[in-house]
């Protein structure tokens, strides 16, 4: 059973949103206060059937608070798993799961099949006899004589399965009937990963469940039919197990460690708990929380080894596990190892974990597939609202997702953090703007939220295009070389390329500049090249590069290849100083001091860039 999406309507500044993806492992990024803690409240809310505070509900400034929080799952089944019964689940034999609260009340239904007439949707089961044998007769079915409770059942599912009554999707109010199919939740706060008693205590939690409970028939989930002593004995066994294998991954990581104490406390009344931790060394036994932050980091590192081996062991009920920004108290490789060990658990074949994390670590933004992030922001008006990389269903893009970072070197993090994008076609132009771009406005391009995307070499830019304009486009500028729509022109991006990416002609006309009389080098002063060249690669003979030389190699077909091959054969300077096309394009950035040596162009290119930007 896997949670596909969550709505959530009225729940702290969560207002109005709309069917956020969830995936087996999902990772919700944006900035503080933006609502990413408060979706893993509401799924918990709903799973749990707590009551929400008075502060829970929204507001907005100048208006009444709401009085009623909507909270939706919806949930598929994979493979053969036991389901609920087809009455609660739709059209698309999914549960769709909906928890409505008020200040005063609290309901839950979902969303499934109703009979249109409405004597059938009643619980038959708790019907008194003269109730059903009304009913029977109302449905017009005969019968003589009186009638046991096995001969009324019959009569009457008898009816539905061969007079095949109308049905209608609709809400249908539940009270228990579906409880048993949805998952645990289980939700770490920030404070509990520097408590690794409560993190014991919910890894041993799911040893709990898969060990004591059973399903009947029906999926009601009753404790084993076996003494509970049998029962409480063999937990035990099983928890004493677990505690010492986590002994040995504690030791793998502090050899120091002679021992581990921690003692389960099993009540079936009042649910499990688990005691003081208590390590053991040279010194003698000590509490975890007597020792230094070094010791603390390398227990953790050991309880992240130890919940990834016992989760992937344990069958238990599906768990959905929240994890509220782990990085606040974790260092870098901690981050890492716990973003490995959660991939892990979550993917393994068959596994019911599904883990949502709240996470401001580049270290899990970046290393998370891209499709699997959700960005939360916030408006003017404190609503929230989600956004995440949509594919359009398209087969290749959402391939190219998978492994978009290998495939570009372009991290999660900037995607869904920067706020402009500039394509180009080569290393000249990534070299050149960002050094053009300060010597115009003595601010950092990088700082200003400015992107700039080589895609010369790149055998996946077209998907990586299609993607940004399908999610990014009011971002995105490009700039092109002025020939590069030519019939016999080598580029690869044009605008009958950008045509068939999807890309309107009204967007093509504002977003698209074009440079040089013919590529992006020639737009610049003949003068500069003069200045770099005598300086930086000078002639053999000690003849000075001139203006003149400069020109005549602009004539030829294609300048930036003349020019450099020149220089090779003039240069005194080879090897690993030899004049290249990126190294032209930092040297021209760097002799363009003023906006008269710049080409006006990229004055435009730039100047959109920062309006895009938001750039104060």
């Amino acid at each position: 059973m896997r949670l596909e999406t969550v709505s959530v309507y009225n729940f702290r500044c969560l207002k109005e949103v709309k069917n956020v993806p969830i995936h087996n492992l999902t990772v919700l990024i944006g900035e503080n206060d933006a609502g990413k803690s408060s979706i893993l409240d509401a799924i918990g809310l709903a799973l749990e059937k707590n009551k929400p505070v008075p502060d829970d509900y929204y507001i907005r400034d100048g208006q009444a608070r709401e009085q009623e929080i909507i909270i939706e799952l919806l949930f598929a089944y994979d493979g053969d798993e036991e389901q609920p019964e087809e009455q609660y689940l739709n059209a698309d034999g999914k549960l769709q799961y909906r928890v409505k609260h008020t200040p005063n009340s609290i309901s839950v239904d979902v969303y499934g099949k109703r009979f249109t007439n409405t004597l059938l949707n009643q619980d038959v089961s708790k019907l008194k006899a003269g109730e059903f044998d009304e009913m029977l007769s109302q449905l017009g079915i005969t019968f003589e004589g009186r009638l046991n409770a096995e001969k009324r059942m019959q009569l009457f599912n008898g009816y539905i399965e061969n007079e095949n009554p109308e049905v209608s999707e609709d809400w249908i109010v539940v009270k228990n009937q579906i409880d048993n199919f949805l998952p645990r939740f289980e939700k770490y706060s920030t404070a509990e990963f520097k408590n690794p008693e409560i993190m014991i205590q919910k890894t041993l939690q799911t040893v709990v469940e898969a060990k004591i409970y059973q399903y009947d028939e029906e999926q009601q989930k009753k404790i084993l039919s076996e003494p509970l002593r049998k029962v409480r004995e063999d937990l035990k066994n099983s928890l004493d197990v677990k505690i010492a294998e986590l002994l040995n991954h504690v030791q793998r990581y502090n050899t120091k460690v002679s021992g581990l104490e921690i003692e389960p406390i099993i009540d079936f009344a009042k649910g499990f708990q688990t005691g003081k931790l208590y390590l053991t060394d040279s010194t003698g036994s000590y509490h975890v929380d007597n020792k230094g932050e070094g010791t603390k980091k390398r227990l953790f590192m050991s309880i992240l080894d130890w919940d990834r081996k016992v989760m992937l062991e344990t069958d238990s009920r599906p768990v959905i596990r929240a994890y509220d920004e782990p990085d606040a108290n974790l260092h870098y490789e901690a981050q890492r190892k716990m973003y490995y060990t959660l991939r892990d658990i979550t993917h393994r074949g068959g596994s019911k974990i599904q883990a949502l994390i709240c996470t401001h670590s580049l270290t899990m933004i970046d290393r998370a597939p891209a499709k699997n992030i959700n960005l939360l922001k916030l408006d003017e008006w404190g609503k929230c609202s989600v956004t995440y990389l949509r594919t359009n269903d398209d087969g290749m893009i959402n391939e190219f997702l998978c492994d978009m970072s290998r495939s570009m070197g372009i991290p999660n993090s900037s995607i869904f953090y920067e706020r402009c994008f500039i394509f180009v076609e080569g290393p000249t132009e990534e070299n050149a703007l960002p050094i053009i771009y300060t010597n115009l406005f003595k601010s950092s391009i990088v700082e200003d939220g400015i992107k700039i995307i080589n895609i010369e070499g790149c055998g996946s830019w077209e998907n990586f295009v299609k993607l940004m304009g399908i999610n990014k486009k009011d971002l995105m500028l490009f700039l092109l070389d002025t020939d590069c729509n030519e019939e016999e022109s080598s580029c690869t991006l044009n605008e009958e390329t950008l045509t068939i990416l999807g890309f309107e002609p009204d967007f093509i006309d504002n977003k698209v500049v074009y440079v040089g009389t013919k590529e992006f080098e020639d737009a610049f002063k003949s003068s500069i090249y003069v200045q770099i060249l005598n300086h930086l690669w000078p002639k053999t003979m000690g003849a000075l590069w001139t203006e003149e030389d400069i020109d005549n190699l602009k004539s030829t077909e294609k300048f930036s290849k003349s020019l450099v091959e020149e220089v090779w054969r003039q240069s005194r300077l080879k090897g690993e100083r030899k004049c290249t096309k990126p190294k032209l394009g930092a040297e021209i950035a760097k002799h363009c001091r003023s906006e008269e040596d710049i080409p006006k162009d990229l004055v435009t290119l730039l100047k959109k860039a920062r309006e895009i930007a938001e750039v104060i």
